[in-house]
């Protein structure tokens, strides 16, 4: 991943976390009730400053810096959302 972004300047990365990991964080987003804005396709959108913040998704972001030094550094996370429908 790191040598692709290097190289072009963008990377795709397809099954970046673990079942486990992914697990966690669905269940995680769909239980809360950060949500706040409706969007016209009946969709509701949460934002990290909202609430979306929280210690799974700091770990996450440690965890990505940790395993790509070169590419993300010492970047922090600085923008997240997620969307949820019924």
């Amino acid at each position: 991943v790191e040598e692709s972004l290097a190289e072009s300047g963008y990377a795709v990365v397809d099954r970046l976390l673990t079942e486990g990991t992914l697990k966690k964080l669905r269940r995680f987003l769909q239980a809360s009730t950060f949500y706040f804005y409706p969007r016209r396709d009946q969709h509701l959108l949460a934002l990290l400053e909202d609430g979306l913040a929280s210690p799974l998704l700091a770990q996450l972001a440690d965890g990505l810096r940790a395993a790509m030094p070169a590419a993300l550094g010492p970047l922090p996370l600085t923008g997240a959302r997620a969307w949820k429908a019924d």
